[in-house]
């Protein structure tokens, strides 16, 4: 099975229950991206992890991936979560992100959209 599949495989099982728990639970409706597939989107970041849950959400039932800090690659169970379910494209810390600016055209041209949360300098 190519990652790809596995991604769209681990959404599919995880986005019934954690919309459900969005919408009943925390009371969030969301609006779904009036994009053709596939789209670099480029958000706010300004906490931990709701944006992250927010725009997964409102991508719909099929994923996108993601891009963040190379260090979320060093933490074990989660990093293989990251780049399993999320398609998490690592970006190194201050240096050039030339070889993440490829993995991302690579990834739109699979067809699948990426998010980029915008921040720092």
């Amino acid at each position: 099975m190519d990652k790809a599949a596995l991604r769209g495989m681990i959404w599919k099982m995880l986005y019934p229950p954690v919309h459900l728990l969005c919408t009943e639970r925390w009371r969030i409706t969301f609006e779904s991206i009036p994009a053709e597939r596939p789209y670099l989107l480029i958000s706010n970041h300004t906490t931990a992890f709701l944006e992250v849950l927010a725009v997964g959400l409102a991508s719909g039932k099929k994923p996108l991936c993601y891009v963040g800090s190379e260090h979320m690659m060093r933490k074990g169970l989660v990093s293989v979560f990251l780049r399993s379910a999320m398609g998490y494209i690592s970006r190194p810390k201050a240096s050039s992100a030339v070889g993440t600016v490829r993995e991302i055209i690579k990834t739109l041209r699979q067809g699948t959209p990426v998010c980029l949360f915008a921040e720092g300098n």
